[in-house]
């Protein structure tokens, strides 16, 4: 059994008799599913190691910023048939998977030294907005 609880508030994270728990930090709610281990195949091989270069890239503080109010005035406006978004690197992930496939290259050659030494849209939300990688939100 490997559940803990932690400061944020009542937040309950592990496993414990076959379910997996976890928590909101912005809606205080703590969620639990069955635990179904993953079948590893060749996606899931693929899916890995895109989101190990996603997660690798440097990006600046100013840009994670920018993410940050866009999740908070997206949250804040969600359309009805919308779910929040949880965090602003969900909303990185989506934007670099959004402007690879704008691209037509594969999400593993896309690095930020690209993105900024050929001026992409994903360079900044405003301009991500405006390519249509991302909704628009009131406010940005």
């Amino acid at each position: 059994m490997k559940v803990k609880m932690k400061n944020c508030g009542p937040c309950l994270k592990g496993k414990l008799d076959g379910l997996v728990y976890y928590g909101n930090k912005n809606t205080n709610n703590i969620y639990a599913r069955r635990y179904v281990k993953p079948k590893y195949t060749e996606v899931n091989k693929k899916l890995g190691l895109a989101t190990k270069h996603l997660c690798a890239i440097n990006i600046p503080d100013e840009f994670t910023n920018e993410l940050k109010r866009y999740v908070m005035l997206y949250n804040a406006n969600i359309p009805e048939d919308e779910k929040p978004i949880r965090s602003s690197h969900n909303v990185f992930i989506k934007l670099m998977y959004a402007q690879a496939k704008a691209l037509g290259i594969d999400i593993l050659e896309l690095n930020w030294e690209m993105v900024e030494s050929q001026d992409l849209p994903c360079r900044s939300v405003k301009s991500a907005i405006e390519a249509g990688l991302l909704a628009e939100v009131k406010g940005m």
